[in-house]
């Protein structure tokens, strides 16, 4: 039994690496050679170069469906593709087979789509218009420019360049061919370049040079650099002197708006270990950790656990069968609505339980309401501030202030990236220093902002103590000092709102079963969970996954550029050709 059984799956393997090999092989077959790749190019009169390309490919081994050639910008002011066509037959713009592809950028890459069938030949002809193509220099006016793809995997049987130039513009020299090797030829305004055999990745690398005149300035990619040289020394400290200044406005808010607070051990010697009122979790827990106000998950999450505490809500038991130590869902069950809920403790509820008809729907998993929360949160962040605002805490002058200086850091971000975006197409670089200025200020502005508390001076006396007893929950998390067993179940709800809940449920594991909240150790007297062991490994997966319901979800293609032409600035053209 066991040798039969081996020998199929001896021979399932075998046939599994066999088909695999005849698909590699298959893939493998399919070859297409350039039978010709012939390059057109006129030079015209506002420097700019129109170029024509024919390929002519043959394929065989395989069908074949698409060919693409890659255009780098490098060293041009842009390259504007006019139209494609194969076979003779005009292509429009599009995805579809018989249509074309144009992608922006650097490169920019053209795809020609299409099906045809092994052993076939087809001729790919592409139209575009390169402008700034010519160099300016002192004593001359220079084309550096590589006609053929620099990169590309294919042979190229045979290779005809020739460049058109008004019969007005004189040749200093004869046609250099900088890289690679072709035969040179020269008719009055024309120069032709003729190779072949060019293996994989085998270009040309041309030059004419004329004598001044053939354009009236430079190309703007080529006097980008001598601006940038002249520019730099200036344009630096004007953006720094841009940015010290913008940064001071906003740090004489700081100066003006910040409030000290005692922190770390100043907290903790301020000896409290009980809550310091009466206050509800979820703003308690907004005093000791916000300075705005606003509320955020862990204060929902508490107001959810403070609400359990009062028998509003409660932990469903499974509907059918036992319960499944790690896999159980932890659903939540509303219980009540009882007339004395809190404003924002009946928003919650409302966002929780309630449907888009206005009834209450009874269950709702954890996890959904932490989804529920984000899609609704501005509610209860609003029931939360305006409850703060009740009872005198929020100050609106300080309000004011923060808003403003939001609103102005965000403008300026916004000012830097649209004049940044700008000038990265029509500048020099040294203007960037303005933009970089405008950044910096934004974020100066930001850091100010966010140190800016909006409640007023009861408030900020009232949140110290808040804040001392949210020191004392983290230091029992990590082992300084002692609580009785049931007070961890009474401070849950604290914990959670200072942001503590899984560090609190794995400290409660050492004080045994006294320590879980009494509405989960309804789960152990029901025997839905039998021990300790697995009932605390059932809260920590609870309070894992509560803390995380509700937090917000959060190949080279070659180019130009580089040149070992003398004098040059740096060649235009290359990129890459394929087909597939």
């Amino acid at each position: 039994m066991f040798r039969k059984f081996f020998v199929v799956a001896f021979l399932l393997f075998f046939l599994l690496l066999y088909s695999t090999g005849l698909v590699s092989a298959h893939a493998s077959d399919k070859v297409y050679t350039a039978d010709r790749f012939d390059v057109s190019a006129q030079v015209l009169a506002n420097n700019t170069m129109r170029v024509t390309e024919t390929e002519v490919f043959h394929f065989s081994g395989g069908t074949f469906s698409f060919v693409t050639r890659s255009l780098p910008t490098d060293n041009t002011d842009n390259i504007n593709v006019l139209s494609a066509s194969m076979d003779q037959q005009s292509m429009s713009e599009g995805t579809s087979s018989g249509q074309y592809e144009v992608n922006g950028g650097n490169p920019i890459t053209v795809t020609w789509h299409f099906l045809v069938q092994p052993e076939t030949t087809h001729t790919f002809t592409l139209n575009y218009e390169i402008d700034g193509i010519v160099q300016k220099h002192p004593q001359q006016d220079l084309i550096d420019w590589k006609p053929l793809p620099n990169q590309h995997s294919y042979p190229i049987s045979s290779s005809t360049i020739t460049i058109a130039y008004p019969q007005s513009a004189a040749l200093v020299q004869q046609p250099e061919v900088d890289q690679g090797t072709a035969n040179v030829s020269t008719t009055p305004g024309q120069a032709i370049f003729k190779a072949s055999n060019l293996q994989a990745d085998q270009f040309l690398e041309l030059g004419l040079r004329f004598r001044p005149g053939l354009v009236s300035q430079e190309p703007r990619w080529q006097l980008y650099p001598e601006l940038s040289a002249k520019w730099w020394p200036f344009m630096l400290p004007a953006g720094l002197l841009i940015a010290i200044l913008g940064s001071v406005l906003a740090v004489r808010r700081y100066r003006r708006y910040h409030r000290s607070y005692p922190k770390g051990l100043q907290l903790a010697g301020l000896g409290i270990s009980e809550p310091p009122g009466d206050l509800p979790p979820a703003i308690a827990g907004v005093l000791a950790t916000t300075n705005n106000g606003e509320p955020s998950w862990p204060q929902a999450l508490s107001t959810i656990f403070g609400l359990m505490d009062r028998g509003v809500i409660a932990i469903a038991p499974p509907v059918s069968g036992g319960w499944l130590i790690g896999s159980t869902d932890f659903n939540l069950v509303l219980l009540n609505l009882p007339p004395d809920l809190r404003p924002h403790e009946a928003v919650l509820v409302s966002i929780l339980f309630q449907n888009q008809s206005g009834d209450v729907k009874p269950l709702v998993s954890i996890k959904r309401a932490g989804e529920l929360y984000q899609r609704k949160s501005s509610a209860f962040k609003k029931a939360v501030q305006g409850e703060m605002a009740a009872m005198g805490m929020i100050d609106t002058h300080r309000q004011g202030v923060r808003r403003r200086l939001g609103c102005t850091s965000s403008l300026v971000c916004v000012l830097a990236l649209v004049i940044g975006a700008l000038l990265l197409f029509a500048a020099p670089w040294p203007l960037a220093a303005f933009p970089l200025a405008f950044v910096i200020i934004s974020i100066t502005g930001f850091v100010v902002m966010y140190s800016i508390s909006t409640y007023n001076q009861n408030a900020e006396e009232a949140a110290v103590p808040w804040k001392a007893f949210a020191e004392y929950i983290r230091l029992l998390t990590i082992g300084q000092g002692m609580l009785a067993a049931e007070f961890f179940a009474s401070y849950l709800a604290y914990a959670t709102s200072f942001g503590l809940l899984v560090n609190w449920a794995s400290t409660m594991q050492k004080y045994g079963m006294l320590a879980l909240p009494p509405w989960f150790r309804e789960l152990v007297t029901a025997g839905y969970i039998h021990n300790q062991h697995d009932a605390f490994l059932e809260f920590s997966r609870m309070s894992e996954g509560a803390k995380k319901a509700g937090e917000s979800s959060s190949g080279s293609s070659g180019g130009g550029g580089g040149s070992s032409m003398s004098g040059s600035s740096g060649a235009a053209g290359g990129g890459s050709s394929s087909a597939g």
